[in-house]
């Protein structure tokens, strides 16, 4: 996809040598891949190259932070019922939904989880989307266009202030 073409593939690789950090000893699937003092963020994207390509990204360039991720929102919201998460980071088109519904799972997303911060990520970035997920709760707007140059200063802003608007580029914010 478009997507795969802009995540850097540069991206610089933990050495095979090195072990990954010790999981959280908790209940369930998610808890294998949290970390101790770690902030959470939650991956939402319905491709799963796409998925991968954004995990080991984030997880090189923001080493403290625990990354999971869902195919779906249900899967989303089955994971933030389990978990808490500080940042969602969210594609708003799908194969299953389309982008004005995906902006109304963002306030689904507030009832069952209203201190997670979620970030739009969206090809579909003209001004309605962004003002519709601005109005559904959203704190960040990053176009999929930009992706490499914005989306880690958004998510390092939000993983290190906590949930608020970000302060990395004026032009993500909604």
């Amino acid at each position: 996809t478009d997507l795969q073409q802009q995540v850097p593939h540069h991206l610089p690789q933990r050495p095979r040598n090195q072990a990954p950090p010790a999981p959280v000893a908790t209940e369930g699937a998610v808890a294998d891949k949290i970390q101790v003092n770690r902030r959470i963020l939650l991956i939402v994207e319905d491709h799963a190259a796409v998925r991968a390509s954004l995990r080991a990204w984030i997880e090189t360039s923001i080493p403290t932070v625990s990354v999971l991720d869902a195919h779906s929102i249900q899967d989303a919201l089955d994971t933030l019922a389990r978990t808490t998460v500080d940042v969602l980071l969210l594609d708003i088109r799908s194969a299953k939904m389309n982008g004005i519904e995906r902006i109304g799972a963002i306030r689904v997303i507030h009832r069952r989880a209203p201190a997670t911060a979620v970030v739009v990520c969206s090809r579909l970035d003209g001004s309605a989307h962004r003002a519709a997920a601005s109005a559904a709760g959203a704190v960040a707007f990053v176009s999929k266009r930009r992706m490499a140059e914005d989306l880690l200063p958004v998510l390092r802003s939000l993983l290190s202030s906590g949930r608020g608007t970000p302060a990395a580029n004026g032009d993500n914010r909604i």
